[in-house]
């Protein structure tokens, strides 16, 4: 029986699907009325903040991580065929909304950022850790996450109230003024609608004003839904409390070290955009100054084989900082995938005196963790090719058996028990034992692409492994004043002493004896049939992005040389 195409016709049809997003909404009432009120139309289902929750819970991913969102919106256009509007409530932030312009389906959807009184908003947030974000006692994951995120190297140079891992009221709200300060620049977008939760809650015409707007439904003023949504609307839910203070007096409530810490977090110009939209923000009355973050937060991401040690080096002795990677001097992940899990932004640690550096890919939360956390960004990048002809030399010869990191005999015999060629395509294409497993090349791919992602967002520090090899003094000058350090002659030429070719490769184990020799052998075996599966990858990963393609074209970091 041939498959009838009018079955399915609707899956083709336009979504209907909508996203409303705040920065989390930690049981204030009015985030979560307007949520409820949306599902009180038979025709209208809103998810309300289910992705934030369920890892909470479920353990399927990490707090901080989200669903991909085209993914998500292809679930939610799935699950909508059976009413006339379906979206997501407080899920998501900002940035996934901007990530959605980049898909035709999904680009003219409506997108709606609901803001909050800055000082209210801040109180909630303050409040919905400090009551352990309504877990259960003893079960502190959620909060171990925030307290690990939170920018405390920031609030201690700022000389304000001490805290310790305890005293969550205190340094929840020093790190909810960190965001607020983050998030005044996305107050104004043109790839979504920005408006006042408390004007919705007030007035019955904004709100079917922004209710028709989600829904493409229209609403009659003397309608009974209408009635139901604002009647008795003050009713608190479970777990919500009443706010302490009237909202036009609430700065008035803080304590001294609170007006402090706003003034020295919270930038000028940002305090100018909040009061476009709000004018009952505290005043500065004692003079307090905002200060620029001086300890920076170094985070450094390379790719696999691309100089990543000899970077990490140069850091070391310009920084005079020691360098933190997930996992050295600890025991490995029991499983292997979990040292490849590049996209886990739960990885990422800033240690004081130290800078952080490994192989992540910038996904739109780790992006999100750098912003708020005021970063200063890295990248190393190298050619694939000559990063996947040192990644076969590095399992040929076990490198990392050095650093106590063996892939084993057996993972070692079974890649390449049937030659070279049939190895260049596992590790091209992934490759896995019972004791072993790679992702393939294109978490390689993955990596550049992220980085080109986040570059057009953040200005970074970009680095190839040509460049650091054959203009390793130029590199270091610039890398200096991209950290704004000062750097002496006599420094300069013992950094490059201390990094040359012969000091690193003959007291570094984690090179092998005779490399560019052996590297020659192997690509004997590399052909025509290699570089097709692996410009595939480049392609599937990249796709439409020309502008990335082409900034990566003009590095060569895509092109096969066979000398």
């Amino acid at each position: 029986m041939s498959l009838n195409q009018k079955i399915r016709s609707e899956v083709e049809s336009k979504t209907n699907i909508f996203y409303v997003v705040s920065e989390g909404y930690a049981a204030d009432h009015m985030f979560s009325w307007f949520c409820k009120s949306l599902n009180k139309h038979p025709d209208v289902f809103a998810l309300l903040a289910h992705e934030g929750s369920r890892p909470k819970y479920l353990k399927e991913r990490t707090r901080g991580e989200r669903p991909n969102i085209e993914n998500f919106s292809e679930f939610l256009h799935d699950m909508g065929m059976t009413y006339e509007a379906l979206g997501d409530c407080y899920s998501y932030r900002t940035h996934h909304l901007i990530e959605l312009n980049k898909f035709e389906k999904f680009k003219n959807i409506p997108k709606l950022y609901l803001i909050r009184n800055p000082v209210v908003w801040l109180y909630f947030y303050q409040q919905w850790r400090s009551s352990n974000m309504r877990m259960g006692s003893g079960k502190t994951n959620p909060l171990d996450w925030e307290w690990n995120v939170a920018n405390h190297k920031y609030f201690e140079e700022l000389n304000l109230k001490k805290y310790g891992k305890e005293d969550v009221d205190v340094w929840s709200f020093y790190q909810g003024l960190h965001l607020l300060d983050m998030t005044s620049e996305t107050y104004i977008s043109q790839f979504y609608r920005t408006e006042r939760i408390e004007d919705i809650y007030g007035d019955k015409t904004k709100y079917s004003e922004i209710f028709s707007f989600l829904t493409n439904i229209a609403l009659d003023k003397k309608s009974k839904y209408l009635e139901n949504v604002f009647h008795k609307k003050e009713i608190l839910y479970k777990g919500e409390n009443i706010l302490p203070e009237r909202e036009e007096n609430f700065s008035n409530f803080w304590e001294s070290w609170q007006i402090e810490a706003f003034f020295k977090i919270i930038r000028p110009e940002s305090i100018e955009i909040f009061e476009k939209f709000y004018s009952t923000l505290p005043k500065n009355t004692k003079n307090f100054f905002f200060k620029k973050q001086d300890c920076q937060n170094i985070f450094i991401s390379s790719q696999l084989k691309s100089g990543t040690h000899l970077l990490r080096k140069i850091m070391q002795m310009i920084t005079n900082q020691d360098y933190y990677e997930p996992f050295l001097n600890k025991e490995e992940p029991p499983n292997n995938k979990l040292l490849h899990n590049y996209h886990d932004l739960n990885l990422i640690r800033f240690p004081e005196n130290k800078f952080y550096s490994w192989h992540n890919i910038i996904n739109s939360d780790t992006k999100s963790l750098l912003l708020s956390s005021r970063t200063t960004n890295i990248f190393l990048v190298r050619n694939i090719y000559e990063i996947l002809f040192s990644l076969f030399n590095h399992f040929k010869n076990d490198v990392d058996q050095s650093i106590k990191r063996s892939i084993g005999k057996s993972a070692q015999n079974q890649l390449f028990k049937n030659g070279y060629e049939s190895a260049f395509f596992s590790l091209i294409n992934g490759y896995t034992s019972s004791s072993f497993s790679f992702p393939g090349i294109r978490v390689i791919v993955e990596q550049i692409k992220s980085y080109c992602d986040f570059l057009k967002e953040k200005s970074s520090f970009f680095i190839t492994y040509d460049h650091l090899v054959n203009n390793k003094e130029s590199t270091i000058i610039n890398l200096c004043k991209y950290l704004n350090l000062e750097i002496t002659y006599e420094s300069l030429q013992k950094i490059l002493i201390d990094t040359s070719k012969e000091n690193m490769g003959l007291n570094n184990p984690h090179v092998t004896k005779n490399r560019n020799k052996k590297i020659e052998e192997i690509k004997k075996s590399f052909h025509d049939g290699h570089i097709g599966a692996l410009q595939f990858q480049v392609f599937s990963v990249f796709q439409d992005d020309h502008a990335s393609r082409t900034f990566c074209d003009q590095l060569q970091l895509f092109d096969y040389k066979d000398s």
